[in-house]
């Protein structure tokens, strides 16, 4: 029942942000920040219920404009209608257990578009919150309907055949679904403005929160917010933290009402001052993750997740993302990755971290696995890399094609470049154990030469060619990519990136209908129908992930383009 409770209060969460999803990583101004007094007094009474010192929040300050908000509908009607199977068919299997969860699950499976939303009193585009109470997440949305809301409980009560389980805190009931197994419960409330959903312990103290009867003794200012914004290059539609040093904090303090997995850290940090020492020494290190959106526009959305690292410990990071090779990965045919790595710096970086622990074998439990391994991990760390590994940089693959027979390649066309620092050292190893290679004019900067049929084993029968370049050797497949090989041997400009990719959905999706029905003909039962899917890639046209290494710390960056 818990994982089945907490998958659909998952659900409920994530369609919080529907219609409020993510060029420049920084922002000058948070677009949207301009809001009538009426907006702005809705999102003042959103933040008046989120303490200033909230442990994590997630949160807008700005609705999004019309257009692009029915853009990002229409994507999720397609993705929502494809995944009804799934929450139907949960609801079946929690109806036993909790009739009226089930019937929330099958609501939840009609909500596809924005005048669904409004059907039920919600609106699409409207001001969202998700923030601490205590340490355990409260979600608050817009309600510009508190009758058509209400319409919808009593609906769901009637599927399910059974009110709601309720608990009464004053005048006032909350919606009350217990998770006995972690002494917490999901509970949902709504006033004329918003709808509350919460996990909660319970405690009288928090009830009158989740109700509205009390607000926090000293608010946060959406003024704070966009502060927030305005230092990292978020836009106003989507932003937030997770503050680990509060978070430690909020355990340690014995106001904190610990149950379950809270109750478990309290423990440790009451049986072994080690752990408060080392925890603190971490979150110090990584004090927050931070994210938002840093584009919200008709022609795509871009977010970024930034695990914020103290200025030394990102000064230490920066020399593994210090390699010649730009990972660019912009406009995929079918899908582009790459990885750019300075080995040498990477090993410096561990060898330093893992002598730490072993001149220093932490002593809090939660460490145990490190201090017992640090010693085998530094002996590894200090054995000798072999020359032609600390000579690679990295590397970049580029596949334009594809074609399969059942699970095997058949045809296809791309790019595979391996960047080092002295390639022809490479090259003049690999010829003396292979005549066939060593038969081969390979000269940096000369023609792609042919590569001789059998020389990598297991190979399809394609067409391909190797070429060299003052710091790179490449790969190409089918006689189209000869030419575009030499442009692929230039490394560009490095930067921050150690791994890229990006992938065109369209194509992508196709190669995916392919793989199944393949799959299908081997299988007993057929595999879900992935028609949705394609329907979705109709709509993006394009997706792409980054990480980097950057004075200000971790950065994930992923980018959606929408289609024409």
């Amino acid at each position: 029942m818990f994982k089945k409770s907490v998958f659909a209060l998952a659900t409920v969460f994530a369609l919080a942000g529907c219609g409020q999803d993510s060029g420049p990583e920084q922002a000058a101004e948070a677009p949207g920040a301009a809001l009538s007094p009426e907006s702005a007094d809705v999102r003042d009474r959103l933040f008046e219920r989120i303490d200033a010192d909230t442990v994590y929040l997630f949160a807008n300050l700005s609705p999004l404009d019309q257009d692009v908000s029915d853009r990002i509908w229409q994507a999720m009607e397609d993705l929502v209608e494809g995944q009804a199977e799934i929450y139907n068919s949960l609801a079946d299997e929690i109806d036993s257990e909790s009739p009226w969860l089930g019937a929330l699950m099958r609501e939840l499976s009609g909500i596809s578009s924005e005048q669904a939303i409004r059907d039920r009193g919600m609106n699409p585009n409207g001001f969202w919150a998700v923030h601490a109470i205590d340490w355990l997440p409260a979600a608050h949305w817009q309600l510009d309907d508190r009758e058509a809301f209400e319409q919808m409980l009593a609906r769901l009560s009637d599927d399910a055949g059974t009110e709601p389980p309720r608990l009464d805190s004053g005048e006032q009931s909350l919606i009350w679904i217990p998770l006995e197994e972690f002494g917490l419960a999901v509970a949902l409330h709504h006033d004329d403005d918003f709808v509350t959903l919460a996990l909660t312990t319970g405690d009288e103290r928090q009830l009158p929160r989740l109700i509205g009867e009390e607000r926090p003794s000293l608010p946060l200012a959406a003024s704070t917010l966009e502060q927030f914004n305005r230092e990292r290059g978020y836009t106003a539609f989507g932003s937030g933290f997770v503050d680990f040093e509060r978070m430690l904090a909020t355990f340690i303090s014995a106001d904190t009402n610990a149950t379950g997995p809270a109750n478990e850290v309290r423990q440790l940090l009451d049986e072994h001052e080690a752990c408060r020492g080392e925890l603190t020494a971490l979150v110090q290190q990584l004090p927050r993750l931070s994210m938002g959106f840093t584009e919200v526009s008709h022609d795509g959305v871009r977010s970024r997740v930034r695990v914020e690292t103290d200025p030394a410990l990102a000064q230490r990071l920066l020399p593994i993302a210090d390699t010649p090779v730009q990972l660019d990965v912009s406009n995929p045919t079918l899908l582009k990755s790459g990885l750019a790595l300075n080995l040498v710096a990477a090993r410096d970086f561990g060898r330093d971290l893992v002598g730490g622990w072993v001149d220093q074998p932490p002593q809090c439990p939660l460490f145990e696995d490190i201090a017992a391994q640090a010693a085998d991990w530094q002996r590894a760390l200090n054995q000798p890399i072999p020359p032609f590994v600390t000579n690679i940089h990295g590397f970049r693959m580029n596949l334009d094609s594809l074609s399969l027979e059942g699970s095997d390649p058949v045809d296809g066309e791309g790019t595979l470049v391996v960047f080092m620092r002295n390639p022809q050292m490479l090259i003049g190893m690999a010829q003396m154990f292979s005549p066939e290679l060593a038969g081969m004019d390979l000269t940096a900067g000369g023609e792609p030469q042919p590569l001789p049929a059998g020389l990598i084993p297991d190979m399809p029968d394609f067409s391909a060619f190797l070429a060299m370049g003052s710091e790179a050797i490449g790969l190409a497949i089918g006689e189209a990519q000869r030419e575009p090989l030499q442009a692929a041997l230039e490394p560009g400009d490095g930067d921050s990136a150690i791994m890229a990719y990006s992938i065109n959905m369209a194509a992508y999706s196709e190669l995916l209908q392919t793989m199944l029905d393949s799959l299908s003909e081997t299988m007993e039962e057929p595999l879900a129908d992935m028609g949705w899917f394609a329907s979705y890639s109709d709509f993006y046209r394009e997706t792409s992930f980054r990480l980097e290494l950057t004075a200000d710390g971790i950065d994930m960056i992923n980018d959606v383009r929408f289609g024409d």
